[in-house]
């Protein structure tokens, strides 16, 4: 057998065979180790979230099979008008479909569908509302953990969760864990039962108010949607218990912004003081206004714009 050549690598460079070679048809392939800075590090495992075993733990259940989950997640919390929106399912043992994930991730009509399906289909399946009276009255965040009681309250089921961070003082336990839109088949419905309901409430919206556009931007701050506001005043449908403070916010930054100044009677009109905005008409939180920073950014991708 004749001896084994080494053959040049892409590199072209020459080197004695080593152990890390490999030999094949009586030629040596040698291999160069990439340098440090093109290695990628190698992938951290992460654990698959398996329903069954979320449910005993949480729980504390053996027989996982039988037990009736209520899934409940909101929509238009980072909203400037309209409505808070959320939505409690239960699920029957085995419902699967192809477009079932966080609302967020879907189409307008792949939402139609799979909401039409979940109404077909579910245990139970309610909707509650937060209107914006009581949330410039309260405040976004009394509204956001307001809104789970009401739905505990009304769906019966053996355990309740929620995507999210939130605290829940209600009837029953409720356990909030992130990324529950996309890891709970139940919460995924939830959301996506409120998207459709809250997107179809904002049409019927639209259609009272044509200027700020909510056919489209379903209230969320979109560049038309704040413009509208600043041109044509705030309408009865804006969260003014906080969008004062955006929208003063933005003047500030902004020399060339035109100056508004509040009419005192639920209006906003063009005016001339340079930098008074919507004045008492009340003020929102820091956390208010995190929480539609935050909310704004994740909830507008799925609204169809």
């Amino acid at each position: 057998m004749a001896p084994a050549r080494a053959r040049h690598d892409p590199a072209g460079a020459r080197r004695v065979p080593g152990a890390g070679d490999v030999e094949t048809a009586g030629e040596v392939l040698l291999t160069t180790a990439p340098p440090a800075a093109e290695r990628v590090p190698a992938r951290r495992t992460v654990p698959r979230f398996r329903l069954g075993a979320y449910i005993r733990a949480t729980f504390e259940v053996e027989d996982w099979r039988g037990f009736r989950l209520c899934g409940m997640d909101e929509v238009g919390r980072g909203a400037f008008a309209g409505p808070l929106v959320a939505a409690a399912v239960v699920l029957p043992r085995g419902f699967r479909h192809p477009w079932l994930r966080d609302s967020k991730k879907l189409t307008a009509h792949q939402r139609e569908v799979v909401a039409a399906e979940v109404h077909r289909r579910a245990l139970a399946c309610a909707v509650a509302e937060i209107s914006v009276a009581d949330i410039n009255l309260r405040g976004l965040g009394w509204a956001n953990v307001e809104i789970f009681r009401r739905l505990v309250a009304e769906v019966a089921a053996d355990g309740y969760c929620c995507d999210g961070r939130l605290r829940i003082d209600a009837s029953h336990p409720v356990h909030c864990l992130v990324r529950g839109d996309d890891l709970i088949p139940s919460i995924s419905a939830a959301s996506i039962v409120a998207k459709v309901h809250r997107d179809a409430l904002m049409r019927r919206l639209h259609l009272e108010a044509p200027d700020y556009d909510w056919h489209h931007n379903k209230g969320y701050g979109a560049p038309a949607h704040r413009a509208a506001i600043l041109a044509r005043g705030v309408h009865p449908e804006h969260r003014r218990v906080f969008i004062d403070n955006l929208l003063q916010l933005e003047l500030c930054l902004d020399p060339a912004a035109p100056a508004v100044e509040s009419s005192g009677a639920g209006q906003v009109e063009p005016g001339a003081d340079a930098l008074t905005v919507l004045a008492g008409a009340g003020s929102a939180s820091a956390a208010e206004l995190a929480a539609v920073g935050s909310g704004a950014a994740t909830e507008v991708a799925g609204t169809g714009l």
